[in-house]
């Protein structure tokens, strides 16, 4: 959601931060778990560095469905999606 390939799309706050993405980018792809929390380290701070955006608690969302409607998923960003939904 904050890389820059996802400005326009997910990205919301269209923020760029090319240093961040290379981090998050090489942390995803380690397998060493010790430097894979450095990378994400590091990009934290460049996170709270540069504030995108400002972090906070969310409230707990509940929806209803009928018992044969499969995978629906909540969207964190208020959105109501459909794909990867099933009908039993």
């Amino acid at each position: 959601m904050l890389s820059c390939d996802a400005v326009g799309g997910n990205n919301y706050s269209r923020w760029c931060n090319k240093d961040f993405d290379t981090l998050v980018t090489n942390a995803r792809q380690i397998t060493n778990q010790d430097e894979r929390v450095n990378d994400y380290v590091q990009a934290q701070q460049i996170f709270k560095e540069q504030l995108p955006w400002t972090t906070m608690a969310h409230s707990v969302v509940t929806v209803f469905t009928a018992p044969n409607v499969v995978d629906y998923k909540i969207s964190p960003l208020g959105s109501i999606r459909f794909d990867g939904v099933k009908v039993e």
